[in-house]
């Protein structure tokens, strides 16, 4: 064997040692399970939600909002969600009234069959409101009127 031989197989043999590296990574790097949120109707003191497959809608007391979906939880029923938020006012809406909604994150957590949901808009630090929802109960809002 010569000199020019045995650099070769070196070479061979790392490459060999950095492919098997990159396959064991691969497989601690899979994604996290995720768990689809139960659909239908979420309700709580001054909420109720409700999930379809694709998304879902939100009553406030004096707002409304919008969830993109499909909604999800991590293995650990946490969840952080993109959506809109907007305000409403008592009274008729205005032929020229403007749309007042503004992106919005809805965070929080699933256990069994109660979510704790935070509102904040996207654009904030401080959230708007949290909320303790269940499946299946009937909302308790007081609609602005």
């Amino acid at each position: 064997m010569n000199f020019a031989t045995m650099g070769m197989q070196s070479k061979s043999s790392i490459c060999l040692v950095v492919i098997a590296g990159i396959a064991l990574m691969a497989g601690f790097a899979r994604p996290q399970k995720t768990h689809r949120v139960t659909t239908g109707s979420w309700g709580g003191e001054h909420i109720q939600l409700e999930v379809s497959s694709n998304s879902a809608t939100v009553e406030f007391d004096c707002a409304h909002g919008s969830i993109e979906g499909p909604l999800a939880t991590d293995a650990n029923g946490e969840f952080s969600w993109n959506g809109r938020f907007a305000p409403e006012h008592g009274g008729p809406i205005r032929n020229n009234e403007e749309d007042s909604s503004a992106p919005a994150i809805y965070s929080g957590s699933i256990n069994e069959q109660t979510m704790r949901l935070t509102v904040r808009l996207d654009n904030q630090k401080e959230p708007l409101d949290t909320f303790v929802l269940t499946h299946g109960k009937e909302a308790r809002l007081r609609k602005c009127r």
